[in-house]
């Protein structure tokens, strides 16, 4: 996702978006990618605060966890595509 975005061939999880040429405008094309990928808001400012991709990856895997702990029994069924009654 971030090395297609910035037209590189690869990029560590270690490497800095910013050091590798990317600025304000791509991040906010970099956020929405990855809400369309993952289905997380990230703010601009979670990108200064982590701008590798293992600092970010941390940001998005909380935010799932937290959205898979507010769910109910009901939605996380929907989720896998089964239904509440199925796992009864």
């Amino acid at each position: 996702m971030l090395a297609s975005l910035l037209d590189l061939g690869a990029v560590s999880v270690e490497d800095n978006f910013f050091l590798l040429g990317g600025h304000s405008l791509l991040g906010t094309q970099l956020i929405a990618r990855v809400r369309d990928a993952f289905g997380v808001d990230l703010s601009l400012k979670s990108l200064f605060d982590a701008p590798t991709v293992e600092k970010l990856s941390d940001h998005i895997e909380a935010q799932l966890i937290a959205k898979l702990e507010a769910m109910t029994d009901e939605e996380a069924q929907q989720l896998l595509g089964g239904t509440a009654s199925a796992v009864a």
